[in-house]
């Protein structure tokens, strides 16, 4: 299976992404060049992506749709 291609938003992930000054585009970003690199997520989110300054909490596959990533939260990092 590879990874997704297209990035979606709960409405946490979006708020959080306008609170934090983070363009949704960039939040999209580290989770579709930050896959293959993931981590499993301890959370509620299943796997947590890392970059751009930002940890990216998402699940995947987004309702059995293996292309799509939905992101649940994003972390700033200092």
């Amino acid at each position: 299976m590879s990874g997704p291609s297209r990035v979606e938003f709960t409405d946490h992930g979006e708020q959080k992404a306008r609170r934090l000054g983070k363009a949704l585009a960039d939040v999209a970003e580290v989770v579709l060049v930050g896959h293959d690199q993931r981590r499993r997520n301890p959370g509620e989110a299943d796997w947590l992506a890392v970059g751009r300054r930002m940890s990216v909490a998402y699940n995947w596959p987004d309702q059995g749709d293996p292309t799509c990533a939905r992101v649940v939260t994003i972390l700033a990092e200092r």
